[in-house]
């Protein structure tokens, strides 16, 4: 990590691919998931190779739920939301923000926020500031298991529905339907 802060994409690449390599040649799980993770940000970030960020993230995001890792999860989706942006889906990237920001809020410690608002000042010009408030509340209101499961498309129809209803306006509703139906 320290070479990515330091933009070193390259030394970070080589350490993380030996990483990738030990732990796949021993079955370990744990650290081949934060593996992923941190080529992930080195595809992103280094790169500019969102495809393969989100590859990583998504493989590294089906471990981490194993684990029920939530400090993994949380920094996985914040990620996942910058690689959304970064690919053209703000809707998305604001979802995934909102669902990281109450695994942050549950730990007590916003992480990667200095480097988050790189990617959520253009979802907001994109979707507009309302549109990307509402996007954010909504994964704001989902569980953690059920962002995983919008993070990773799965029954976003039943992710949609398991969100409190009580707790969403008209309009976050709405927004759950657009999602659910992939817009």
């Amino acid at each position: 990590l320290t070479h990515v802060r330091l933009h070193e994409f390259d030394r970070a690449k080589e350490l993380v691919d030996e990483l990738v390599d030990a732990c796949t040649a021993v079955g370990e799980r744990w650290n081949y998931a934060f593996a992923l993770w941190l080529r992930a940000l080195i595809s992103l970030l280094g790169n500019d190779d969102a495809t393969a960020a989100e590859a990583d993230l998504l493989e590294a995001l089906r471990i981490k739920r194993l684990f029920r890792d939530t400090f993994g999860l949380g920094l996985t989706l914040e990620v996942l939301s910058w690689v959304s942006v970064a690919s053209h889906d703000a809707q998305r990237g604001a979802v995934l923000m909102g669902g990281a920001d109450r695994i942050w809020n549950s730990l007590g410690a916003p992480q990667l926020h200095a480097k988050r608002t790189h990617y959520d000042e253009p979802a907001k010009t994109h979707l507009g500031a309302r549109a990307f408030d509402e996007a954010h509340a909504l994964g704001l209101e989902l569980t953690t298991d059920d962002i995983v499961a919008y993070a990773l498309r799965e029954a976003l129809e039943d992710v949609v529905d398991t969100a409190p209803a009580s707790n969403l306006t008209k309009r976050e509703h709405e927004v759950a339907e657009l999602i659910a139906n992939g817009y």
